[in-house]
This record gives C-alpha cells, structure tokens and sequence, in this order.
C-alpha cells in the first residue's frame, strides 16, 4: 500500500500495523533530518518521537493531495527548531557550557553541506521541495515522483532540474560552492541515514499510549500551529493575493472602458454557421475585411489545454474594437478583428482555477499581433483547513484572519 492508503487504514480503522509500516518506511528519513537540524541523537530521538505523533493525532484530516515526506519534513525541521530553543533556554537557566554537538561526517563535501543544507531547503518553494525530496532524499525514481506531484514525467524531469538548480544558488550564496551534479549525488547517498537500534519501539509506543514528556507534547502544539501558519505564508496567499489583484484589475479595466465615450463596434460572425466563440451572430460581412487572431491556452506546468478561459480584448485605432469570448474545450479560441489601421492589442485571460493574464502588442514598439499565440496560466493554490484549540478539537463558528510577510 502507499502513503495516503496507510495513513487512511489507520485514521479509519485504527490499523496499528499500518501506522507501524509507515513508521519504518520514513523513521530513518525523518531521524536524519532531526539529526541535522539539532546535531544532537537525543534531541533528534525525541523530535523523531514527536513527529510520528504529531502524524497519528493529524492522520484524519489528511486527504491524497498531502505528499507524506514533504509534510514530514516540515514538521521535523518545525519541531526540532523548537527543540533547540527549549534546550538553549535551559542551558541558559542552569548556565551549562558547552558547545551543540556537530554532526561529524567522513565526506569533506558533506560536512561543508551539512550546516546550510536544511535552511536551504526551506528557502524553496513547497513544489521544489516536493520534488527534491521524493527524488533525491527518498530515491524515487523519475515515473514515481512524477505521479506523486500529479505530473508527466517531461515535466516531473523539468521541475527536478529547476529545484536542484535553485538549491545549488541558495547554497551558493551561503559559500557552498557545488555543481548540481555533485550535490544530487551527495543528497541521493548521504542525505539519509539509519536510525538509532530501538528508536521504532519508542516510537510505536509512543504513539499506543501517548507518553511524551510535558515538553515534547508542548512541542507537539507549536508544530500544529507553525504547519498552518507556515502553508499560509509560503502557499496560500501569495497565489491567492495575485489571483485577487488580477480580478481587481481585470474588473477595474472593464469598468474604465465602459465607461469610455468613443464608439465601439461588437465583433461579427461571418455567418450563422461560423459562430466563433460565442460571437452573436449578425448579418454576413465579407472575409477579407475582418483578421483572424487564434489563441491556445494552456496550463504553464502541465501544458494541458484549458477550456473556458474567458478573454476580453480591446484593439486600439481610431475606434475602440472589443471582444468578449470563451476557449473551447481544446483551449483554443478564434477572435477576429477588423483589418485596419493598428494602434494596439490588449488581451485579458481569467479562468477561476488560475491566475489572471494580460498581453499586449503596441503599434509604438514596431510589434504587431501575430495570427496565432499560445498563453499559458499559472494554477493558483486553494487554502482549506480546520480550526482547532490547543486540544486539538474543532473550533466552530470561528473567525480566521490572515496576513502574509514577504521573507523569514
């Protein structure tokens, strides 16, 4: 069984074999993360023991968009943060010296990566992070991570090559100079480590009886909250924020030119059985007085056809030309205009699961429109989620607000 069908054996059935098989198949993946994030085998014990519990009480609100080791990884490096914390506040109340143990490595390379490594990582999107976990920390190949991330493999290969690229610079800027072929080899063999003899018993019983100390229970609840607020940060509202200034502007504009007081003209069909688009139909005109103007949309990631884009176009001269239309199911759509003299073209694109476009070809820069372009749009992502008290139970009626900080 995979992830999703696991982790729905357990919320469901409270199937402790399928837990159990979830734990080893990720125990030595998130030990190695809380092992470099801490430097320390107790500290990383302890973080693997509080992830795997923060995984059985989150379990039910998991659905199959969830891609486990990205959200494993999140909760490690979110967890073994505060980890450090309550251990430096400690070492501080009871004035301890001593230095956090480094994590110690046989490979010069390595033991140079080591320290940025994860910090890195977290500076990437959440698809690049996606990608380079499943390829390169869990060894996934090519078709495997492909269908995780929802993808074909020509682009599943793509996003892996510009997420090993954007890790490489992040690195670079840290003074860690590799090539992306030196860091995917160190990342495939290295990155990944056993875990502690034992550390799966603790882990499983952990989970049966809930036994944490106070601290690691409190630890628990910071990464609840910081998982939230982080995929509010770093997701959901950058896209969300462009997809409501594109509506904004969009509708802005066609409030300004209707407001305008030149005289427009609708477009025409050329005849009752060469509707396009929409057009309503009128009476004929003949063909060599309108230009045909054909637009494919498609998905940026995907290069999938997207139907039911909606356009508005105005063609700029001595009188505003606007059209209004809709891509067909093959994405494309076909809009004509009249063959005169040529100002400037602009083009609007909206499609409700995407963000917003607009194109344009101005007279002034020596450019015309072409006879046929391909626009592609960028997904925009969703927020959904549960409120929840400190407990961990549903909180109704609640009222939630946001708000996004470019940067740390």
């Amino acid at each position: 069984m995979n992830d999703w069908q696991l982790i729905a054996e357990y919320a469901e059935r409270n199937d402790e074999a399928a837990f159990s098989t979830l734990v080893r198949q990720h125990l030595d993946f998130v030990f190695s993360i809380a092992m470099r994030r801490t430097g320390r085998s107790d500290l990383a014990e302890e973080t693997a023991q509080a992830v795997f519990l923060l995984l059985a009480r989150k379990a039910a609100t998991f659905n199959q968009q969830v891609i486990l080791p990205s959200w494993l990884y999140r909760a490690t490096c979110l967890i073994a943060a505060a980890s450090l914390r309550s251990e430096r506040v400690r070492e501080q109340k009871e004035r301890e010296a001593g230095m956090m143990m480094s994590l110690e490595s046989e490979e010069p390379l390595w033991a140079k990566l080591v320290p940025d490594l994860d910090q890195a990582m977290l500076q990437l999107s959440e698809k690049d992070r996606q990608a380079i976990l499943l390829r390169f920390f869990k060894k996934q190949s090519i078709p495997s991570a492909a269908k995780a991330m929802q993808l074909n493999e020509e682009a599943a290969k793509k996003r892996i090559a510009r997420a090993i690229e954007k890790l490489r610079s992040i690195l670079k800027r840290n003074c860690v100079a590799l090539s992306v072929t030196t860091l995917g080899t160190l990342l495939s063999e290295r990155s990944v480590s056993a875990a502690p003899a034992g550390l799966e018993q603790k882990v499983k019983a952990a989970i049966i009886t809930e036994s944490l100390s106070s601290g690691l229970n409190a630890l628990v609840l910071q990464a609840t909250k910081g998982l939230f607020w982080a995929r509010i940060r770093e997701m959901a509202i950058p896209a969300a924020l462009t997809a409501v200034i594109a509506t904004i502007v969009f509708c802005a504009v066609i409030l300004t030119l209707r407001d305008q007081p030149k005289k427009t003209i609708n477009s025409p069909s050329l005849n009752s059985r060469d509707n396009v688009a929409g057009f309503p139909v009128e009476k004929a005109q003949p063909t060599n007085v309108y230009r045909e103007f054909l637009l494919t949309t498609v998905d940026e990631e995907s290069g999938a056809a997207l139907s039911g884009v909606q356009f508005h176009a105005n063609l700029d001269g001595p009188k505003i030309y606007r059209v209004d239309a809709a891509s067909d199911v093959q994405g494309k759509c076909l809009l004509r205009f009249p063959w005169r003299a040529f100002d400037g073209l602009t083009v609007w694109a909206f499609e409700s699961h995407h963000i917003g476009k607009r194109i344009d070809w101005k007279a002034s820069e020596g450019t015309s429109y072409p006879d046929r372009y391909q626009l592609k749009l960028h997904r925009g992502e969703h927020l959904d989620g549960t409120v929840m008290d400190a407990d961990g139970n549903p909180v109704p009626d609640a009222r939630v607000a946001l708000s996004y900080f470019e940067g740390d």
